[in-house]
This record gives structure tokens, C-alpha cells and sequence, in this order.
């Protein structure tokens, strides 16, 4: 057994550790600080013993199997480090952030007749919020999500028009919450299932 544990860390191992510490920080057994730590800790470890002791003191996983329901397998989290923001920029022109992508915790999304297309499928959530303020005149901007995504729409229309056509989420889950003003413009979100 002692071979076992100072042998090397295969990648689902490492992969499973994470995971557990995902559901223990969903179900409030790990604050924020202590869940970043750990994850990044379990990056870092080599041996499998080390790997073991970063979840020793939490609960048995079969009182965690709830969490697997609360974070569906169509949503994705980042769990390297995550940048504070970003901005978005469309004017008399397109841009686009689809496939593996990380997104910041606060984006800032400018569209001037243009439009912008935020395909989350597949990217990498951070935990907790992410913020979306959308600043649209004449244009148009385009938001997929996959199931399981909490989705918080609160934007002022003038001339325009805000749609939320995304299902009801997963307590727990990750929250997309999309804000901001379209005028003569449009911000469209919607739920699809990641493509193949």
C-alpha cells in the first residue's frame, strides 16, 4: 500500500481529487480561499499520498454524490487562476469567443452596429458569477449557454430588446448575469446542448 501511495499521479486521479473538492466547495464544506488552494495544491503534488491528504478531512464522497446533479457534466469550470475582466469590442464588425475558451469573471461587451457572439458550450466557467455588461446600439449580441448554467438578465431596452431563452439552471451551478443597455439593438441568450 505504501508503494501505492508514493507512486506518481496519473491524470484521472488528479482529475477525481479536483472534482471531489468541486462538490465539497458547492456543498459549503470549503470557503473560497481554502478551495484554491487545495486545487491549486492538487496541480502541484506529485505523489498520490499528497494528493489523498488534500480531501482527507473532508466528507465521505458518497455523501457528496448530490453535487454530480448540481454541476451536469454540459458545464465546465475553470479552476486555474481567473482574470478579473475583459472587454469586447464590435464596431462596424463582427467578434466572436466560442469553443475551449476562459472567461473572465466581469466582461465588458461593446457592440456598434456590429455584433458579438459569446458561445459558452464550451468554455471554462469560474465559479460563482461571471458578469456580462453589454453596451449594444444598432447591433446585436448573441449569448448560448449549455444546460445547467443559473442565467440573471437585467438590461434596460430602448428601441430594442433583451431575450432570455435559457432554461432554469441548476442550483449550485455556475450564474451567467448579463446587464447593460441596447439601444435600436438587440441581446439574445439562449440554452444549447455542447456539440460533439
Amino acid at each position: 500500500m505504501a508503494g501505492d501511495l508514493s507512486a506518481s499521479v496519473s491524470p484521472d486521479q488528479r482529475e477525481r481529487i479536483i472534482r471531489r473538492l468541486s462538490e465539497s466547495y458547492a456543498h459549503d464544506h470549503l470557503d473560497d480561499v481554502e478551495f484554491e488552494r487545495r486545487v491549486s495544491e492538487a496541480h502541484r503534488v506529485s505523489t498520490h499520498s499528497a494528493l489523498i491528504a488534500l480531501v482527507a478531512d473532508l466528507p465521505a464522497e458518497e455523501e457528496d454524490h448530490s453535487a454530480s446533479s448540481r454541476f451536469p457534466s454540459t458545464v465546465a469550470t475553470n479552476r486555474d487562476t481567473v482574470r478579473a475582466s475583459e472587454s469586447i469590442f464590435a464596431i462596424l464588425g463582427g467578434s466572436e469567443r466560442r469553443g475551449v475558451w476562459r472567461p473572465a469573471r466581469r466582461s465588458r461587451v461593446l457592440a456598434i452596429m456590429g455584433g458579438v457572439d459569446l458561445d459558452y458550450r464550451k468554455a471554462l466557467f469560474p465559479h460563482g458569477v461571471t458578469e456580462v455588461t453589454v453596451f449594444c446600439v444598432m447591433g446585436g449580441v448573441d449569448v448560448i449557454v449549455p444546460p445547467g448554467v443559473n442565467v440573471e438578465v437585467s438590461g434596460l431596452p430602448i428601441l430594442g430588446g433583451f431575450s432570455n431563452r435559457a432554461g432554469s439552471g441548476t442550483p449550485g451551478g455556475p450564474t451567467l448575469r448579463v446587464s447593460g443597455v441596447a439601444v435600436m439593438g438587440g441581446v439574445d441568450i439562449k440554452e444549447k446542448k455542447p456539440k460533439k
